[in-house]
């Protein structure tokens, strides 16, 4: 999930692989495969950034190790 903020600010988390597309209008409008909607402060090249660093911190082949760091992102409580 990718952190986005509302047009008020707020913060809020979404489920990138719902996304079915990008607008500018000039608003990011973020609309998913159910087709509701968000706008969004963050344009449209940040959430393309955090959809993309999300997927490589998932994706990441096995065996490579995280940036020195980063283990923190692998523990759990």
């Amino acid at each position: 999930m990718i952190e986005l903020h509302k047009l008020s600010g707020e913060p809020f988390y979404l489920n990138e692989d719902q996304i079915e597309m990008v607008k500018f209008i000039p608003e990011t409008k973020i609309v998913m495969m159910n087709k509701e909607f968000y706008i969004v402060q963050d344009s449209g090249e940040q959430v393309v950034e955090k959809i993309i660093e999300f997927k490589r911190k998932i994706m990441r082949p096995v065996g490579e190790k995280y940036p020195e760091g980063k283990e923190e992102l692998l523990r759990r409580e």
